[in-house]
């Protein structure tokens, strides 16, 4: 074994800066136990020897790590800088093992809950770094050998540590000897060698360091599927809905029924159905022709001849595929949870409790605080209710039925729902209170400048010498005289490619010429300097809790102002009015939910906006007379490629808009016309000449051959691989979107001038049917389809403005919207009754303290 000690003596320097660790992972009973010095049979020792904190070793690491620690803080440059003691729970110990006489000494600094021991200076540097800074004393955060998890060489390399021995404070105990050196052999040099040819390096594009949140994809293009064997996904996880109950809870009045309860969407499932056609296989077989298989001459005439079966290819197979969604949806205020299908929920700004239902509501409530008992109404304001608006275990194996419409009266079942369902109604108002962005994301940009460069100055008159004037371009004589001057002149003084003055720019630069006369030539040949517009870093956000609902950008919302209220005659940015219908709603699409900073005068705050394209409704035989119409994309979340292509950003659009258009051109993430879908090749007429239509086809085929360099603001987000653009919704019917401004624009908005989501087809929702024909059967005198402008709002007929989320209060999460909209609503309705119970406290004492006061005197 090597016999080692602890090195030779360090003395503390003069005038130290002390060093103090704030905090410490340390803890005293994790120190060592082995402390005395024992001789075993052997005459070996092995135990650990507290060293204190004058002692040479000591006051070695002490140094070392100090002046490390000060580096890495930057510490001002100038003291000597030393720690003046360990962290707490800390002990340093000489570690004595071997032969008693002259045993081996290793230095160990010992007592840390995260690290066994350290075995040397460089070894504790990180971790003494990480004590200094990280308040959390998140182990994550530290840097040394045992919490990276790194060997020591690579973390000295990666932290400039300053290079020694391995241990750095061990030498030998005992005289060293003199070591006999061998006479070295040298080895022949070799000359000539075969190798593999080298491989150029494989440059790897750096891809977006961000990427799409997964769920704002999926939610967003299940949103716009179309078609016969799909149906669009209105609700998403999170959001707040109506539940249709089957049946409804019944009471007393026709009108004061609940028919819906509200809840929370937990999970969303896909199911499919295979439909099989009455009467369609019958027809399917015998529209194919069976007949038996000719037999090979060649085969052997045991071996099975099946029938062959043939048909036409086009004929539709006799069966329909069907796929519906069910939704999980937790209860409010009760422990229910119900599984419902697309027929059996609604939005929640699509339904309203009537007033008939909150009058009976209030009476029933009244009626129960002044009647139950008060212990159970005590227990009421903290429990979650047993009660099941749900009575028996309904699986949502019909969701084109649609719920029952028969009312079959319970009224102990009725008053039983009252005080949970009040209580869900006043939770479910709470959560539309709330709102929040979440899914943070750092969006890097520069601001186009709207200024015109200003014009070059116009060249001013000076005496110039022959050989500016040649330069500046004045006559000819001028230059062919510079230039037999310059063939006189000696090779080496000759004014050449080699020796002439270039500027950066590329213009060449006479000798003599002033600083103000080359800038004007600069500027008359090449323009004006190009000022580099700033970058700017800002965080954005991918969603939004919108109180009920939740938001997504690059999807259609619903705006409170109408489109007479917003630049009505139009401006040059701009486009006027699309005619009568246009005085309807605004849409708006997101393409980008951002937090900039403000100034109120007291300081600066925070303020969340939001910025993408505005839509208005249309008549659908409308054409557009600033823009040329194309069809718009189709709605389909799918691609024709098979998903093994690499994930990444696309390019932008050539316009550097930042949202989709009602044409080809994608949202903020894909180019204008989509790879996937290319536009058609010009059609010429037969009779027309191919030569004639060749230049535009090799034009249309080859725009795009080039690598496109254009980029938004959202292609610095990674997306899936084979991604298409998300298109407009399906408008309601009769009409069609139309963009009010011109593409590369976008409006910024504040977020309270958006009313919520747009559900394409709401107003055909079997649930809608009975509020639609109530709303037809209202007579003109009465306000007529005017009354009812909350239904129209949702499909986007009117302004958003009549029925809208209003949110004033921001939350840090969903989990936190529902906790705190519970502890309010049982906040509230504690204090309602904690009013009753004090009237029916003082009603029982003035019962108690004069039995007699109701006797009537008879004498």
């Amino acid at each position: 074994m090597s016999q080692r000690k602890l090195g030779a003596k360090t003395s503390l320097p003069d005038d130290p800066e002390w060093i103090t660790f704030p905090r410490s992972d340390g803890d005293a009973k994790l120190l060592p136990k082995n402390t005395e010095r024992i001789v075993d049979s052997s005459g070996q020792v092995n135990f650990m020897r507290p060293v204190g904190l004058d002692e040479s070793a000591a006051i070695n690491w002490r140094v070392g790590v100090g002046s490390q620690v000060a580096i890495k803080l930057d510490y001002p440059e100038g003291p000597s800088y030393v720690l003046k003691n360990w962290p707490d729970g800390y002990q340093f110990y000489d570690h004595n093992k071997g032969p008693a006489p002259s045993p081996r000494h290793d230095p160990y600094l010992c007592g840390s809950t995260l690290v066994n021991r350290f075995r040397s200076i460089n070894e504790f540097i990180p971790h003494a770094v990480w004590l200094m800074t990280d308040e959390t004393l998140n182990r994550a955060n530290c840097e040394c050998k045992y919490c990276a998890k790194k060997p020591q060489r690579v973390v000295t390399e990666v932290l400039a540590l300053p290079s020694g021995p391995r241990r750095g404070s061990s030498t030998a105990s005992s005289p060293s000897k003199s070591i006999r050196r061998h006479r070295e052999v040298r080895k022949p040099r070799q000359y000539a060698q075969v190798r593999r040819a080298p491989k150029p390096v494989k440059t790897v594009r750096a891809g977006p360091e961000q990427s799409l949140v997964q769920e704002r994809d999926n939610d967003v293009r299940h949103s716009l599927v179309t078609g016969e064997a799909g149906v669009s996904r209105w609700h998403r996880k999170g959001e707040l809905v109506w539940c249709a109950l089957n049946p409804p809870i019944r009471g007393e009045k026709e009108d004061g029924c609940i028919q819906f309860w509200p809840g929370i969407v937990d999970r969303v499932d896909v199911h499919t159905d295979v439909l099989r056609h009455e009467n369609a296989i019958d027809a399917a077989l015998e529209s194919m022709q069976i007949h038996p298989a000719e037999l090979d001459p060649g085969t052997a005439s045991g071996e099975d001849n099946s029938p062959v079966v043939s048909g036409d290819a086009n004929t539709k197979p006799p069966w329909d595929v069907r796929q519906w969604y069910s939704y999980n949806v937790k209860l409010l205020a009760v422990t229910s949870t119900c599984v419902v299908s697309d027929n059996e929920v609604l939005p929640y700004l699509a339904y309203a409790p009537s007033e008939q239902l909150l009058g009976t509501l209030q009476d029933q409530l009244q009626q129960i605080m002044h009647t139950n008992a008060i212990a159970e109404m005590d227990s009421d304001l903290t429990r979650t209710f047993l009660f099941s608006p749900i009575p028996e275990k309904q699986d949502a194996q019909d969701p084109f039925a649609g719920p029952s419409t028969v009312l079959v009266p319970d009224f102990a079942r009725y008053r039983e729902a009252v005080v949970p369902f009040s209580l869900a109604v006043q939770i479910a108002s709470n959560v539309a209170g709330f709102w929040g962005p979440t899914d943070e994301w750092e969006c890097k940009f520069t601001i186009p400048t709207n200024t015109p460069p200003p014009p070059p100055p116009e060249p001013r008159p000076h005496a110039s010498t022959p050989a500016q004037e040649s330069d500046a371009g004045l006559s000819l004589e001028a230059l062919l005289t510079q230039a037999a001057e310059n063939n006189a002149v000696d090779v080496n003084h000759r004014a050449t490619a080699q020796n002439v003055q270039i500027n950066p720019d590329g213009i060449y630069r006479p000798q003599g010429m002033s600083d103000e006369e080359f800038e004007e030539r600069r500027t008359r040949m090449l323009g004006q300097h190009p000022v580099p517009a700033p970058v700017v870093t800002q965080t954005r956000y991918q969603g939004l809790w919108w109180g009920a609902e939740r938001i997504w950008t690059d999807e259609l919302v619903r705006l409170k102002l109408a489109r007479c209220q917003f630049a009505p005659a139009g401006t040059d940015v701009f486009y006027p009015p699309a005619g009568p219908s246009a005085s309807g709603a605004r849409m708006w699409r997101t393409a980008a939910t951002r937090r900039p900073w403000t100034n109120d005068g007291s300081g600066t705050t925070k303020e969340c906006r939001a910025c993408g394209q505005l839509y208005e409704l249309a008549d659908g035989d409308w054409e557009d007379p600033m823009e040329p119409s194309q069809p718009p994309p189709q709605a389909s979340g799918s691609s024709n490629g098979k998903g093994k292509e690499r994930a990444s950003d696309v390019g932008a659009g050539a316009n550097g808009s930042v949202a989709v258009s009602q044409g080809q051109s994608g949202p903020s993430f894909m180019p204008g016309p989509s790879p996937l879908k290319p536009p058609p090749l010009p059609n010429p007429d037969p009779a027309v000449s191919v030569a004639d239509t060749a230049d535009a086809a090799l034009a249309q085929t080859t725009q795009g051959s080039g690598k496109f360099k254009a980029q938004t603001v959202g292609s610095q987000l990674s997306h899936p691989a084979n991604s298409v653009p998300y298109p407009l919704p399906r408008p309601p019917k009769g009409f069609k979107f139309h963009r009010i401004h011109p593409p590369g624009h976008e409006v910024v908005l504040s977020l309270p001038l958006i009313s919520g989501r747009y559900y394409p087809g709401l107003l055909e929702h079997p649930l809608m049917q009975p509020l639609i024909d109530k709303a037809f059967d209202v007579p003109s005198s009465d306000g007529g389809l005017e009354k009812s402008r909350h239904l129209w709002a949702m499909e986007g007929l009117v302004a958003g403005v009549h029925q809208s989320m209003d949110p004033t209060i921001w939350k840090p999460s969903r989990t936190v919207m529902f906790k705190d909209a519970d502890a309010e609503s049982r906040s509230h309705f504690k204090a309602l009754w904690e009013e009753v119970k004090e009237s029916r406290v003082q009603i029982d004492m003035s019962q108690y303290l004069n039995p007699d006061a109701m006797d009537v005197d008879m004498y």
